[in-house]
């Protein structure tokens, strides 16, 4: 079952939190960004716990700090504070205008700041995880399915659902994401599937951009998800 955790966390918990916003703004267009966070939230509420109940999770989810964070961000946010908080809402108290300056400016702060952590904390990944010697193979495969069928099986998920346009499209582009570092924490923890974690993750990073423009191409192509004016 640990192995079945392990293929769960390669192929799906992709780093919505960090890098799906900004590719899906550059792929799509900046109303799609949310989609990511949205994806972030079923990741944390979901995936990982599904993944640590095949990984025996059973002493571990009271003390997951991540999944309570972000939970009580949600919560923060459907509290109905962008009425007070953003200019562009008449009820804006001017008073609190600094608050959403200082969320814009951390904002632009985090994805360079966290793409340079994420560098240095990959490079520095103790235990040999970060070695691709011995793991070659089940890389291969895991970057061959994340590559080249996800986002496939993605379109016929769209077509099932019903889903076009702009959604339609950033679910796509989605699964371009690379895996995210929770994945390897977990995998790490219990000792189980980390060095192919680690070694996929440093691939989708690296394959991240041509995988995105191609993907993008391959649906303009095709023709797919086009809206009104052409592919916006």
């Amino acid at each position: 079952m640990s192995r079945v955790g392990v293929h769960s966390l390669v192929l799906v918990a992709n780093n919505t939190g960090i890098l799906a916003p900004v590719v899906l703004e550059a792929a799509v267009g900046p109303s799609a960004a949310a989609v990511g966070m949205l994806a972030t939230i079923a990741l944390y509420f979901q995936q990982l716990p599904v993944a640590m109940v095949l990984f025996e999770l059973d002493r571990l989810v009271m003390g997951n700090t991540l999944m309570w964070t972000t939970g009580a961000a949600t919560v923060v946010s459907m509290m109905g504070l962008q009425a007070l908080l953003d200019p562009a809402v008449p009820s804006h108290l001017p008073a609190l205008g600094f608050v959403e300056g200082t969320l814009s400016w951390l904002a632009r702060c985090s994805v360079p700041v966290s793409l340079f952590a994420m560098g240095l904390w990959t490079a520095s990944a103790t235990g040999g995880a970060g070695r691709w010697d011995g793991s070659l193979r089940s890389t291969a495969v895991y970057l061959c399915v994340k590559l080249l069928l996800l986002p496939w099986l993605m379109v016929f998920v769209n077509s099932v659902l019903g889903l076009s346009g702009r959604l339609a499209r950033s679910l796509v582009v989605l699964t371009c994401v690379p895996v995210g570092q929770n994945a390897f924490i977990v995998t790490e923890q219990y000792g189980e599937g980390a060095r192919e974690v680690m070694a996929v993750m440093q691939a989708g990073l690296l394959l991240m951009l041509p995988h995105v423009a191609m993907t993008m191409a391959a649906l303009r192509w095709a023709g797919m998800y086009e809206e009104a004016g052409g592919f916006a």
